[in-house]
């Protein structure tokens, strides 16, 4: 009768053991994504900014040489780089931030 008793105890024990386990990893899991999820959001701002200081070295070379001969086409293409750069701003998440950095390049 003793030994039921046991065999019960020990597989309890054990789903116990198991169960702690189970948690454990899922915990470790749930961190990892987290950490990634961080890291990732912190170099899409990174892309995004080097994208916009791209633009903004586009927009200055198309500056220059509309300067020597004006043309309208230019000045429509730069309202649409500085379209593209605000939309950049706007998916960053910190607008003022990221225009105040970009603005502070030039």
């Amino acid at each position: 009768m003793i030994i039921p008793e046991i065999m019960i105890i020990k597989g309890f024990a054990r789903s116990e053991c198991l169960s702690l386990l189970c948690c454990m990893k899922l915990m470790t899991f749930a961190l990892l994504l987290l950490l990634l999820s961080f890291n990732s959001c912190t170099s899409e701002y990174g892309e995004c900014l080097q994208e916009a200081k791209k633009l903004k070295q586009q927009i200055a070379f198309i500056e220059k040489s509309n300067f020597v001969s004006p043309n309208e086409n230019l000045l429509y293409e730069i309202e649409k780089i500085e379209a593209e750069i605000e939309f950049l701003a706007k998916v960053s998440g910190n607008e003022e931030l990221f225009l105040s950095e970009i603005n502070a390049e030039l």
